[in-house]
């Protein structure tokens, strides 16, 4: 038996880069909304969990470029691993290969 995950999208936002800044980042994981405070909830969030990965990966995949830009590829596979491993007390190693260049 398989399992089968259903997403909802919320919205979609393309970035052409690979790297991202917060802003933009927080424009493709978050809907935009009307209300000032939702966006500035979800722009801490996003911060909060750029920090860690930051902080996890030592900045391999940041860069300081009139302020922090991601790549939003590896930060995206750090999120599922670290979901997806998240009560193992012995984590596998995270290893983030980009096949597309």
């Amino acid at each position: 038996m398989s399992n089968v995950n259903i997403v909802k999208i919320k919205s979609i936002y393309e970035i052409a880069s690979p790297y991202a800044d917060d802003i933009e980042i927080t424009k493709y994981y978050c809907k935009i909304s009307e209300e000032h405070e939702d966006w500035v909830k979800a722009k801490r969030t996003v911060q909060n969990k750029l920090r860690d990965f930051d902080e996890f990966t030592q900045g391999e995949f940041t860069r300081g470029i009139r302020g922090r830009v991601t790549n939003l590829a590896a930060f995206d596979a750090w999120i599922i691993w670290k979901d997806r491993y998240k009560p193992l007390t012995r984590k596998p190693k995270f290893v983030f290969e980009d096949k597309e260049f």
